[in-house]
């Protein structure tokens, strides 16, 4: 699968794809990796409930097989972070205009980061949430106590 020769799971494919490809001084198209194993996982899993679904078999709940009900049904397309963090850092898109539907992070299911040229990972509407600072939480909890 995915041309693999010698790597016995996605991730060491993908570790070793994502190695060749940076070693060669070339861009990284995370696309042309293959997926992570979780995220092959939950995919494998909504196919599965999807088949069953038309097989009418309506004693699989959906939430049990990759997806989460919000006002619909929405894939659930990782439970575990795409690469370690430090990795994740260096990652970067490169739109020209914002960051819309044809981003390169947002296309890979990762939020923009301070490396990404045009919006440094803040001013678009793919940046990251925001964190709270400790000091403000631990007030936060002080006062409703």
């Amino acid at each position: 699968m995915y041309g693999a020769k010698s790597a016995k799971r996605l991730n060491e494919l993908r570790y070793k794809r994502f190695i060749a490809l940076a070693s060669k001084n070339k861009s990284v198209q995370l696309n042309s990796l293959p997926p992570t194993e979780d995220a092959a996982k939950q995919h494998i899993k909504r196919v599965y409930s999807q088949v069953q679904q038309r097989k009418n078999n309506s004693s699989i709940p959906p939430e049990e097989w990759g997806w989460r009900k919000e006002n619909y049904l929405k894939p659930i397309k990782m439970t575990q972070p795409a690469a370690p963090d430090n990795v994740l850092k260096l990652i970067f898109c490169s739109c020209k205009t914002g960051c819309g539907s044809a981003c390169g992070c947002r296309e890979s299911g990762l939020r923009c980061s301070p490396a990404c040229i045009v919006c440094s990972g803040n001013d678009c509407s793919n940046h990251p949430p925001l964190e709270e600072d400790e000091e403000v939480s631990e007030t936060r909890n002080e006062n409703e106590n």
